[in-house]
């Protein structure tokens, strides 16, 4: 099952994450090691992850599924 909006999910180290949707001119970055992240939208093939306080975008086959959740640690509707 793909991942969610509100998830938790596990995205692995030398993963390319961007600023703003590839091929837009965004600056990007690779994790320099895995990280649990929260999915916050996705568009086209893309999550939008939340990383380093800020949104990033990471393709969706870099991404795999935890069993948390965003709604789990009474955050959700906040």
């Amino acid at each position: 099952m793909e991942p969610q909006i509100g998830d938790m999910v596990w995205v692995p180290a030398d993963t390319v994450i961007w600023s703003k949707k590839p091929k837009t001119g965004s600056s990007y970055k690779y994790l320099d090691e895995p990280r649990s992240l929260l999915v916050i939208d996705e568009l086209d093939g893309f999550f939008k992850i939340v990383a380093f306080g800020s949104s990033w975008w990471v393709k969706k086959n870099r991404v795999h599924r935890t069993n948390k959740h965003y709604h789990s640690y009474g955050l959700g509707g906040r």
